[in-house]
């Protein structure tokens, strides 16, 4: 006795895995990038800065950043919560230029701190010097 079979067997491919696998990637991908925006500080390098006759006149204000978070104004002793107000109070017109000069032992989180205060006065252009 001769049984029928069917000669053709199933060739239908079943879409599961792949739409398994490319929501796994899509999943992967999403999760992997960050959506985040850095925030940069914009500082200018001494030495770049344009030379008007008004940059000329406005006056200087030196901050210098030691080492385990010291801070000075104009070689006066300040902490980092005393820099914003000091900055302003030496500036008496309102304008400056803010002079930023970090001491080898400096740590970069003490440069930023002092650079942020700087540019939170709003008083004129920050100039990083080396």
């Amino acid at each position: 006795m001769r049984f029928e079979t069917d000669s053709r067997a199933s060739s239908r491919l079943s879409m599961t895995p792949i739409i398994d696998v490319v929501f796994l990637l899509l999943l992967f991908f999403m999760l992997a990038s960050t959506f985040t925006r850095f925030a940069h500080v914009e500082v200018a390098v001494g030495g770049q800065s344009s030379a008007a006759a008004e940059d000329r006149q406005t006056p200087i204000v030196l901050v210098s950043v030691k080492g385990e978070g010291a801070y000075t104004v104009n070689g006066e002793a300040v902490t980092l919560d005393e820099l914003q107000p000091t900055l302003a109070g030496a500036a008496p017109d309102g304008k400056a230029r803010i002079v930023v000069r970090p001491s080898t032992s400096a740590q970069a989180e003490d440069i930023i701190r002092a650079i942020e205060q700087a540019q939170a006065t709003k008083l004129g252009p920050v100039i990083m010097m080396r």
